[in-house]
């Protein structure tokens, strides 16, 4: 009674699984002995772990394979798209080495667990075949066993993905230097209030916080957040012209990340300037 409730897949003839495997057929053998024995799915296999992909590519699991390298690619593809938008690669790249390094850890721990499975799959199918012995162990040949061309080809598409995320990388590089305020050294950090003050305007060699603290008297720099990765930097100040005294407030959103500042409202005594009077202002102050 027992006999015919045992699964099939474990009356399968072990020379054929054997032929399957080839390389290295006695450190599987005992690494899926012992899974079944624990009734787990860990076992570790450092090949798997340090070649990944390649590895799986090597073993024939060409669906585990491509299923890998498409999560690597979605899962970079987003960090890369938010790089896009926020030129920032300083936590960019240690993303992408974690990225590698969890799927390496993934292949290594579950890899051995994978090949039982797709071993005793398609051996399962090879010996309730209808045909001659020589036929499934030929089968067994050819489906089976290792492949170095594919992994060689996996190595490739691997290497080309790579030089794509290269380039991605210093293009984004190059974008946050051409962002980048005047006389700030690339990849510096700096508060919101330093990317507005350390900031010039186009043919005048001064900063903006040397002409504020020129032109006005009790200046003051606030920050309001704001969504996203914009910050509002507020600046208060006394200005006096022609014996009049004003109370001005200049109000700018700062994107931290693309060293971007742009300024939004211009207050004199609490009266919001139209955007030609701002600029009247800004051109006394910079001259």
């Amino acid at each position: 009674m027992s006999s015919q409730t045992e699964p099939r897949v474990f009356r399968m003839d072990e020379g054929l699984v054997e032929d399957y495997i080839g390389k290295n057929y006695w450190y599987y053998i005992k690494s899926f002995t012992n899974m079944k024995r624990k009734q787990s799915k860990l076992s570790w296999n450092f090949a798997a772990f340090l070649f990944g992909v390649m590895w799986l590519a090597y073993r024939k699991m060409y669906r585990h394979a491509v299923a890998f390298a498409f999560l690597k690619v979605v899962i970079v593809g987003v960090l890369v798209y938010r790089q896009l938008h926020e030129y920032s690669t300083d936590w960019f790249l240690l993303a992408i080495v974690g990225v590698i390094f969890a799927t390496h850890l993934i292949i290594g721990a579950l890899g051995n667990q994978y090949y039982m499975v797709h071993v005793y799959r398609n051996v399962k199918i090879l010996a309730y075949t209808p045909v001659s012995r020589e036929v499934q162990v030929s089968g067994a040949e050819k489906t089976g066993q290792t492949s170095l061309l594919s992994s060689v080809l996996a190595l490739l598409a691997l290497a080309i993905v790579s030089m794509a995320l290269l380039i991605v990388v210093d293009a984004i590089e190059d974008r946050v230097e051409e962002a980048q305020p005047v006389g700030v050294e690339p990849r510096s950090y700096y508060s919101t209030v330093d990317i507005v003050s350390r900031s010039t305007i186009e043919g005048d060699g001064r900063t903006v916080g040397e002409v504020f603290e020129e032109k006005f008297m009790f200046g003051q720099w606030n920050t309001n957040d704001l969504e996203g990765v914009t910050e509002e930097v507020v600046y208060t100040g006394t200005l006096l012209q022609r014996d009049e005294i004003y109370e001005v407030t200049l109000v700018f959103e700062v994107n931290s990340h693309a060293y971007q500042a742009v300024m939004s409202e211009v207050l004199v005594d609490g009266y919001l300037l139209t955007g030609d009077e701002a600029w009247n202002l800004l051109n006394n102050l910079f001259k």
